[in-house]
């Protein structure tokens, strides 16, 4: 061997272990990294006219286990379901008040329960009606209080899911081009590991919204369909259409078409009702909140109120209140009717 070839050979050694050295300090460094997927490097022997001519670097492998990547989205989608609804239901049991505590719906009801009795038993006592009167006021008060935090958590799930879809979306683009790329980066013989690190972190970024499968194609390209089937990237990224609403009132609702829905190439996409295409994840818990929760918590407390009308604006136990006219509580100022329950929450006040 002339001194020369030796040199090359040495020379490309040191090449290998520089590239070596920098491969394993990026994974020193990452360690901590969530995002980074470990690297390992592939030597092989170089030859030139089949003498041997040293080392080079045939590949940098991303060490990743696709079982147990898949698993942790799954449980991200979960989270982000279940932690969504969480929120949501502590701001209403919040809005409610705790038992036992004097900003309560339950201890105003019974303070103004208790002031009725107390009425009755002593109608002369310009005091009892005078705490009468505040009590009732204080019970409407926390009903009208309760009435706007459900718009508010309502309205609030609406402007997130908008939020989210421009997060999909914009993830989405970005992992097309990623995809592309990738591919020309590979079919060049460079180097693409940081590509990939950033393609599975927008690819993480949709998986707590939208639970996902990935299937990897031909030339290191990734598709991206829901869980349950929707077709979300593969070769061109879909677009998720929504409206915002600017605001949201007790009488709107997406089956009547006051509240806008998901659209995916046209089509309509139901979500948040437990097996659309998109459900699942945390964009499906908005959906559930703005759309079944949050409606459902209000028409208990609108029945709750109608109750309230009923036993104080009724001729048999009130002979002063005339026909047509309101008892102790107004709708608005006017009498209160049982077809026209829906947001009477909003609407109650003390005659």
């Amino acid at each position: 061997m002339s001194i020369g070839s030796a040199l090359s050979n040495a020379y490309s050694g040191l090449v290998a272990s520089s590239r070596m050295a920098d491969i394993v300090s990026s994974n020193v460094a990452n360690a901590l990294n969530e995002n980074y997927a470990r690297r390992s490097v592939e030597l092989i022997a170089d030859s030139i006219g089949g003498t041997g001519a040293g080392v080079m670097i045939g590949s940098v492998t991303r060490l990743e286990s696709i079982a147990a990547t898949s698993t942790r989205r799954a449980a991200d989608a979960k989270a982000g379901y279940s932690g969504t609804l969480d929120v949501a239901l502590e701001r209403l049991a919040l809005s409610y008040g705790e038992a036992g505590e004097g900003d309560s719906l339950l201890s105003r009801s019974v303070g103004f329960e208790t002031a009725i009795v107390a009425a009755v038993a002593n109608p002369e006592s310009s005091s009892t009606l005078v705490n009468l009167a505040t009590q009732a006021r204080s019970i409407a008060a926390k009903i009208a209080e309760i009435a706007k935090s459900n718009q508010k958590i309502r309205m609030d799930a609406d402007a997130e899911i908008n939020d989210l879809v421009d997060v999909v979306n914009y993830s989405l683009s970005k992992i097309e081009e990623l995809n592309r790329e990738i591919r020309t980066q590979v079919s060049s013989g460079g180097e693409a590991s940081a590509l990939f690190d950033q393609r599975q972190t927008l690819i993480d970024d949709i998986a707590s919204i939208i639970p996902i499968r990935t299937i990897k194609r031909a030339g290191n390209q990734i598709s991206i369909f829901s869980q349950n089937g929707a077709q979300l990237l593969d070769g061109s990224a879909a677009v998720l259409i929504f409206d915002k609403s600017a605001l949201i009132t007790s009488d709107m609702t997406i089956s009547n078409g006051s509240l806008s829905g998901i659209s995916i190439g046209g089509q309509s996409i139901n979500v948040g009702l437990g097996e659309g295409l998109l459900d699942g994840g945390k964009l499906s818990a908005l959906f559930e909140i703005r759309d079944d929760l949050i409606p459902k918590a209000a028409n208990a407390l609108d029945a709750f109120v109608a109750d309230l009308f009923a036993r104080t604006q009724n001729s048999a136990v009130d002979p002063t209140i005339s026909a047509g006219l309101p008892g102790l509580f107004t709708d608005a100022g006017g009498e209160f009717t049982a077809a026209n329950t829906d947001g009477i929450s909003d609407r109650i006040a003390v005659n």
